[in-house]
């Protein structure tokens, strides 16, 4: 939000952005994967383009990766 100079509730930020992405805490994200699971889908690509943001690019590749390969 503030990169885009936006200010006001994280949670109605992501809410605003739709369904067509999965953005969110881990759980939110995996909630989602699991429902584009349910529906077939098999294979997705998860992107994080802010990479100086290593936390949470070593988060996706650790925590998210190892847990969505379980859905």
């Amino acid at each position: 939000m503030e990169r885009r100079g936006e200010s006001g509730d994280p949670g109605a930020f992501l809410d605003s952005l739709g369904s067509e992405w999965i953005v969110g805490t881990p759980e939110r994200v995996l909630a989602r994967l699991a429902e584009y699971r349910s529906a077939g889908i098999d294979r997705v690509m998860l992107q994080h383009n802010v990479h100086e943001e290593l936390e949470t690019v070593a988060m996706i590749g650790g925590e998210l990766v190892a847990e969505a390969a379980d859905l």
